[in-house]
């Protein structure tokens, strides 16, 4: 997968098939996640592992605050699950 031995490692959760890619190597790392449910596919990539996570606090307007979309439902578009002048995708 984009030039990394991967294996897949596929299963079942909720009605949903779910395939994770873990590197073939050591270390083995969880590089990319889909899950699919009915016509609903969902892909994360995992990457930049080994980099500093930055130490400053974020401005306000690239923050998000979690009690506000902690609730929403999963199947909310992006204009249903927008936290008050604040997209959260």
């Amino acid at each position: 997968m984009d030039g990394t031995d991967v294996v897949p490692v596929s299963g079942r959760n909720d009605g949903s098939d779910v395939v994770l890619f873990i590197t073939s190597k050591d270390p083995h790392r969880l590089v990319r996640a889909t899950e699919k449910m009915g016509d609903l596919n969902t892909t994360m990539t995992l990457t930049d592992y080994n980099r500093p996570v930055p130490t400053a606090t974020p401005s306000k307007e690239d923050s998000v605050d979690v009690s506000k979309i902690q609730n929403l439902s999963p199947e909310a578009t992006p204009p249903q699950a927008a936290a008050p002048d604040r997209a959260v995708w």
